[in-house]
């Protein structure tokens, strides 16, 4: 068997909002080609909006399945198929904290202290336990004959001055969503790696897939800071020190081969990294809580503004116009722009 791990981020263009990467966590036999595999996942699974009553689990690129008009019960059902029990029929009066507490547990408390991040601007929310329908048994059917099985998910949430405070220290925004995803990869490969725990097979081989970001083409010196530290002693003992051989850098694709724990892992950066289907899974991840955040956001800035204050979604454009409709009340509020403006 091989460990699959698939890294997506949204929010990343944005000047409102947090950035949230997400991570996805398979087993699947160590001849299944991830290349061409969410055509074979069809019809079970499609990257298209999604209703209710729809007769296929969605999984792809968040934006072709993600549409303002239809909410975000299309996201939302991607990830409770894929979710860990904690996130299934839970009774809650918080669905977003459930989420963020599950999936970025570590970045839980402090995106939380933000006002605009408070719960309170959250829906009561009552979740049914319902039984599994015809198109979700179907779809795990699928699953279990290529051999595939989604351990877990997980999420780093960036809020904004923690973004504005890593991109001073990193010097640039790129370098920073890569430290943060390879920190992402490492938390991973901590939690999964023996995954003969959970699964009864031996896991011999590993391999990452992510999203390039934006236009980097070279990833081996943050992948051997953060993965090949050896003082880091929380990623990988002295013993097992990593390093990382360039089998490819272009325009395309970046690839690195390396190992870990006496395991083969390759890790690769790619332009449209998503039309994978471990990165789509993650895409789903990262896009759903940056949603249900932006929710609380805007109902924050809302209550304090009053209800002409439209919403928005945070790119820089209307982030302009939202940040003048807000300037006032967040002058009079003595909330320091850094707290909720994110620079480029």
């Amino acid at each position: 068997m091989k460990l699959i791990i698939g890294i997506d981020e949204a929010g990343y263009g944005p000047n409102l909002g947090p950035l949230v990467i997400g991570a996805s966590v398979w087993v699947a036999p160590s001849d299944q080609w991830i290349d061409g595999c969410l055509e074979i996942l069809a019809p079970e699974f499609r990257a298209e909006p999604w209703r209710p009553n729809s007769d296929f689990i969605p999984l792809g690129d968040s934006k072709k399945i993600y549409k303002p008009g239809l909410g975000l019960d299309g996201l939302r059902a991607g990830v409770d198929f894929l979710g860990t029990p904690s996130l299934k029929g839970t009774a809650s009066t918080s669905f977003t904290s459930m989420l963020l507490h599950s999936l970025a547990s570590d970045d839980a408390g402090r995106v939380e202290t933000q006002p605009w991040y408070s719960p309170r601007f959250d829906d009561a929310i009552t979740m049914v336990v319902a039984s599994e329908t015809e198109v979700e048994r179907s779809a795990r059917r699928k699953l279990e004959s290529l051999g595939l099985q989604c351990l877990g998910l997980k999420a780093r949430v960036i809020d904004e001055e923690e973004f504005n405070r890593a991109v001073a220290l990193a010097g640039n925004k790129s370098t920073a969503l890569s430290e943060w995803s390879v920190g992402l990869i490492a938390d991973c490969l901590r939690q999964y790696c023996n995954a003969n725990d959970q699964t009864g097979a031996s896991v011999q081989r590993i391999e990452v897939y992510c999203d390039r970001h934006g236009g980097r083409k070279r990833y081996a010196p943050v992948l051997s800071h953060v993965l090949g530290s050896s003082s880091n002693s929380e990623v990988v003992s002295t013993d097992h020190p990593v390093w990382f051989d360039v089998l490819e850098e272009n325009s395309q694709c970046s690839r690195y081969q390396s190992r870990w724990l006496g395991r083969e892992m390759t890790i690769q950066f790619r332009v449209q990294g998503d039309s994978l289907f471990p990165s789509a899974a993650s895409s789903l991840v990262a896009k759903l809580l940056r949603e249900l955040l932006m929710v609380r956001l805007n109902r924050f800035w809302r209550e304090a503004v009053g209800e002409t204050l439209r919403p928005t979604a945070g790119y820089p454009v209307d982030a302009a116009r939202f940040a003048e409709d807000i300037r006032a009340v967040q002058s009079r509020l003595g909330v320091p722009t850094s707290r909720w403006w994110r620079e480029r």
